[in-house]
């Protein structure tokens, strides 16, 4: 027995459909310039970040393929490379972040847990790091619609300050599979 679909399939790479005329990034808005530890929000005003419509079919499987964090500051002095854990949901938007608490987050819907490394930092200028990693994730699509979301929540994994003068972005990468019938 064959565990091959018997419908010829497609791989579609995709990123949110919404933030499409950026290129896929979301801002994380409201960067805290408040003194950071382990598992506090990055953002003063928290939020959850929505990565909409990143897998468009309905009971099909997708893999998060691709996470990029993209920081950016006035001047090399106030770049940080913060190590990161983005708590990665879907299904429905977890709660969100206290500012300037201990974020707990909920296995309801929880993808993973994905982690950033200060190494995991590249320069692309004096002020501008991008962070890229590879979960390779997992996952039933579209159980509840056919366009699902992807949710995320971005949390300090050290204890860091952001300058003021300090932006985040994050880009999610999903690959699917797509039935050509």
């Amino acid at each position: 027995m064959s565990c091959l679909p018997t419908t010829p399939t497609t791989n579609n790479v995709l990123t949110d459909i919404v933030a499409s005329n950026t290129d896929g990034w979301l801002n994380i808005s409201s960067v805290s310039t408040s003194a950071l530890t382990q598992y506090f929000p990055v953002q003063s005003t928290p939020s959850v970040l929505t990565f909409n419509g990143v897998f468009q079919t309905t009971f099909q499987h997708g893999r998060i393929v691709q996470l990029q964090i993209e920081e950016t500051a006035s001047s090399a002095a106030n770049i940080r490379k913060t190590a990161l854990q983005v708590y990665l949901y879907t299904g429905a938007a977890p709660a969100t972040p206290t500012a300037g608490a201990v974020y707990n987050g909920s296995p309801t819907n929880l993808l993973a847990i994905v982690e950033i490394a200060a190494g995991d930092y590249k320069r692309l200028s004096d002020t501008v790091w991008l962070a890229t990693v590879a979960p390779n994730i997992y996952v039933r699509t579209g159980s509840t619609a056919s366009s699902t979301n992807v949710y995320a929540v971005v949390l300090a994994n050290e204890g860091k300050t952001y300058a003021a003068s300090a932006s985040l972005r994050a880009r999610l990468f999903t690959e699917q599979s797509t039935a050509l019938a």
